[in-house]
This record gives C-alpha cells, structure tokens and sequence, in this order.
C-alpha cells in the first residue's frame, strides 16, 4: 500500500541529493583538493557517467539476484554508497585517480537506486491503481531533491571542509 510512501520518498529525495550534489560539485572537489583546473579534471569526470550507466544496469542484475526484493537491492546500494563517501572522506586527498574510483562507485550506486526506486518501485503499486502517480510523485521529489542538492551543497562547500561535506552525504 501507500503507508510505506513516505520513506520511499526520503530515499528518493536522498539519492538525488548525493548523486546530483556529487555530479554538480565534482569539479570543485578536484580544483580544491587535488589542485586540478576544470580542463584537467575533464579526463576524470568523464568516468562518472560510464560508472553511472554500468550502476543502472548494475543494480538491475542485483535486483534480480534478490529475488526483486527492491528494498534490499536499495539498502545494498545506499550501504556502497555510503562505504565509498567513507573511504573518500578517508583517504580522498589521496590523489585523482582514487577519489575518481571512488565518485563514481558512490555516484553508480545513487544512479542505481535511483533506477530500482523510480522504475521498480513504483510497479508495486499496480494493485491499487497508482503506479503513474506514483511515479509522478517519486520523480517529483527526486528532481526537487535535485535541485535542493545545488542550494544545500553549495552552501555547505562555503562554510565546511570537504571532508564534512562527504560526512553529509552519508548521513
């Protein structure tokens, strides 16, 4: 039924937050953590995206290996997420190349629940009728969250390091 709408809500609202707040503020994360330019960090962003469509269809293959039991396949997915913002927040001034593993696990992850809980989810609601509705409502919060995530993370990135940035978006 709809009760349990809600927490699927927050859980979207979550993922957008951390996939897009990573997507948006990445090049400033390089620039000030890893003294790389805009340019120069081009050739490590550019892996986010690979990392991000091999997370879709990533989290399909997990979805099936559970037994299409979406809640889990999505605690699996937030848990990596929540590992790599860790071990980022850990040892992400450790040069590019690790911190770029590292995004795109976390951001390949968030693209991979994003999928499960905006495509999946909804599917459940069939019984009742309101599976478009629902989707309407999921995608609503997640684009909101997104936009949210820009304000939020830009005025977090003014007044903490990046480091409690990164505990933010694990939280």
């Amino acid at each position: 039924g709809t009760n349990g709408l809600p927490l699927i809500m927050i859980a979207v609202a979550v993922q957008g937050i951390v996939k897009d707040g990573i997507l948006l503020w990445a090049p400033s994360y390089f620039r000030e953590v890893h003294g790389v330019g805009a340019a120069g960090a081009v050739p490590y962003l550019l892996w986010i995206p690979v990392a991000n469509f091999a997370g879709v269809l990533g989290a399909g293959w997990i979805n099936q290996r559970t037994g299409q039991r979406t809640t889990l396949t999505t605690t699996m997915l937030f848990a990596a997420a929540a590992a790599g913002l860790l071990v980022l927040n850990l040892a992400g001034g450790s040069g590019p190349i690790l911190s770029t593993v590292l995004l795109s696990i976390v951001c390949a992850a968030m693209y991979g629940a994003n999928t499960i809980l905006l495509g999946m989810v909804p599917l459940g609601f069939a019984r009742e009728g309101k599976v478009a509705a629902v989707a309407g409502v999921l995608d609503f919060v997640a684009y909101g969250a997104s936009g949210l995530s820009s304000l939020f993370t830009g005025l977090l990135a003014g007044t903490m390091t990046w480091g409690g940035l990164m505990a933010f978006w694990m939280a």
